[in-house]
């Protein structure tokens, strides 16, 4: 009998949209991860066009897993990295599934590092402990730590747990979270800058419409007699 692990890597392959849509009507999936997470599923399709993901889902026994994509991935003197995303889909959740969830990243794995991705990176929310242990456990990442307000999380900066696959590529881990922390600033700025004008414009056009109405509807003029 043979594996009956497999990986499809195909981005349009309908085992790989049927795990999207799984994910996207996951409770788990809208509290769990952070806001850029969240955008590639709902622009899935969209975001492996514009090659900012690789898509990689195992399967048993033809049935779809777990989906693990690379994303924020480079290249430098020293080879190609990237940020790796994860989960489990629900039907192979649970402890009596951990082994098959293991082989499953295992051969994910193979294929990542087929295609030059020997530095992976991954990263968690405090409060996903499921993500935690699928991370640190299920995966083999060694948990590197806490990176404050590193990633934008309903809209508001919040830490982040930090983890790399290979414990001699942790320094570089950190050069790389760096720039990923400086861009979820940057676009916090700009969301924060953008509610200030808004409120801006709004106080400005309150007080105009409050102007307007007393020169439009006068007060009674009032009459004083002796």
């Amino acid at each position: 009998m043979g594996n009956p692990i497999h990986v499809v890597t195909e981005a349009d392959s309908p085992k790989i949209r049927y795990a999207c849509s799984e994910i996207l009507v996951d409770q788990h999936y809208h509290t769990a991860w952070g806001d850029g997470s969240i955008r590639i599923f709902e622009r899935w399709l969209q975001k492996i066009e514009q090659h900012e993901i690789v898509p990689f889902l195992w399967t048993y026994n033809g049935q779809p897993g777990g989906l693990h994509w690379a994303h924020d991935f480079g290249e430098d003197e020293q080879g190609a990295y990237t940020w790796v995303g994860g989960t489990v889909l629900r039907k192979f959740r649970g402890k009596k599934w951990h082994e098959l969830q293991k082989g499953g990243w295992n051969a994910v794995r193979q294929h990542m590092e087929a295609r030059g991705y020997w530095r992976m990176f991954a990263a968690c929310l405090p409060h996903n402990k499921a993500g935690q242990i699928l991370t640190g456990q299920t995966c083999g990442y060694a948990c590197a730590g806490v990176y404050r307000d590193w990633l934008l999380y309903r809209g508001k900066l919040t830490d982040c747990v930090l983890y790399t696959q290979r414990p001699q590529d942790e320094k570089y881990l950190w050069i790389l979270a760096e720039k990923r922390a400086e861009e979820a600033r940057r676009i916090y700025r700009q969301k924060m800058e953008a509610e200030c004008m808004r409120r801006e414009r709004d106080a400005v056009r309150k007080y105009i419409e409050s102007h307007l109405s007393l020169l439009t509807n006068p007060e009674p003029a009032a009459f004083v007699t002796s």
